[in-house]
């Protein structure tokens, strides 16, 4: 059995502490913004996830057909409601890039940074948007934004247009383990990991096995 994951949940797993905001920043109401719909979009993911793991579901690839009929119906309702706000989220991000060009550090601080990586990695209904926002983050100043959120979105956007991904941060359920979807270069991959600071490919799976295996299956 191979499933594909991640195309809700990811984040949850990516997401990295922010680093610490400069003193001042020049739009501390869009970084407001930003907080406050990852805030939802990530609570409606937690409810995803414990929604799963408490009726022993693999998170992200859900066989609605096994499943008891009032289970499959609150299961597509928090799915609903999750793509509801993706969708939105999509079309607000477009109007702040169209705006103030990619949400960097010194733009909206260290977490309104990583907020606007969160809202774009979840974008996955517009590959030519999270292109957009790439090349965006790939021309900012070193400081401006963490290589590691330029990683996940690289390897979403090469996994999403058919191609391998460079850094092994997509993975799927496969006889019964996680194993990362293809990568370029794979013998490489650590390497490529360690110089943007991310950790091992291996302790990255074992972290998303603790995060999204129901226990039954550990």
């Amino acid at each position: 059995m191979c499933r594909a994951l991640f195309t809700f949940f990811g984040v949850l797993v990516a997401a990295t502490l922010a680093d610490t905001d400069p003193p001042a920043i020049k739009q501390p109401e869009l970084a407001k913004d930003l907080r406050t719909r990852v805030e939802w979009e990530q609570r409606l993911r937690t409810e995803s996830v414990e929604f799963c793991l408490e009726h022993k579901l693999m998170v992200g690839a859900v066989d609605l057909e096994s499943l008891d009929p009032k289970v499959a119906a609150n299961y597509n309702a928090l799915k609903l409601r999750l793509k509801d706000a993706d969708s939105q989220n999509v079309i607000w991000l477009k109007e702040v890039v169209t705006k103030h060009g990619w949400p960097s550090k010194s733009l909206v601080g260290g977490q309104g940074a990583k907020d606007a990586w969160i809202l774009v990695q979840h974008a996955v209904t517009d590959r030519d948007f999270q292109q957009k926002c790439l090349d965006l983050m790939k021309t900012q100043p070193k400081d401006e934004v963490d290589p590691r959120d330029t990683a996940y979105l690289t390897d979403r956007v090469l996994i999403g247009t058919g191609k391998r991904q460079l850094y092994g941060t997509q993975v799927i359920f496969k006889d019964g383990k996680f194993v990362p979807n293809p990568i370029e270069d794979a013998d490489q991959v650590d390497e490529r990991r360690k110089a943007i600071g991310m950790e091992p490919l291996q302790e990255y799976l074992k972290f998303v096995e603790q995060a999204y295996l129901p226990a039954e299956k550990k």
